[in-house]
């Protein structure tokens, strides 16, 4: 497919294919200005909606990764997602993606919760917030702290979603 060309190939950590479609058609209809993504790995959320979404800014971060290239309205940066949220004013995302650090795999317990504790004050009024890896929220540290502030949908490894108040 042409938005993951460029893009290495997916594995059991990369986000699945039928949650991608799911956001990539959410994406699509919302038509937001401004993404985020907290937990980059190898760009299969954020290298795509940024092709498919060229008039909408795509910013993305993973201290880990160090991803290349995307379109020109595509942005990485290697560092934590807290850092990069200084980037923006206040009340100014319109999406975010928390994906940071797969709950199964990181070195920091609670770093979902610390980016999405974090992500409020920047979102937009409306702004949708998604959290990946719902399903199994209960085995990692805060997962049903953020899994009781959202609606949840069980497809693939599931999602939880998220609005701020107008």
């Amino acid at each position: 497919d042409e938005l993951f060309r460029d893009l290495p190939s997916f594995d059991d950590t990369a986000t699945d294919h039928p949650t991608l479609a799911f956001l990539f058609n959410l994406l699509s209809y919302l038509q937001p200005t401004v993404i985020v993504e907290a937990g980059t790995y190898q760009g299969h959320f954020s290298v795509p909606v940024a092709r498919l979404l060229p008039e909408c800014r795509v910013v993305t971060c993973d201290p880990v990764t160090n991803l290349m290239g995307g379109p020109p309205n595509f942005t990485f940066y290697r560092e934590d997602f807290e850092t990069m949220l200084q980037r923006f004013a206040p009340n100014s995302i319109s999406f975010a993606f928390i994906d940071s650090g797969p709950p199964f795999a990181t070195a920091e317990p609670g770093i979902r919760w610390r980016h999405w504790q974090a992500c409020k004050p920047y979102m937009a009024p409306t702004g949708l917030m998604v959290c990946h890896d719902m399903v199994d929220a209960a085995a990692w540290e805060h997962g049903t702290d953020i899994a009781a502030e959202c609606i949840q949908l069980p497809g693939g490894r599931g999602i939880g979603l998220w609005q701020k108040p107008a």
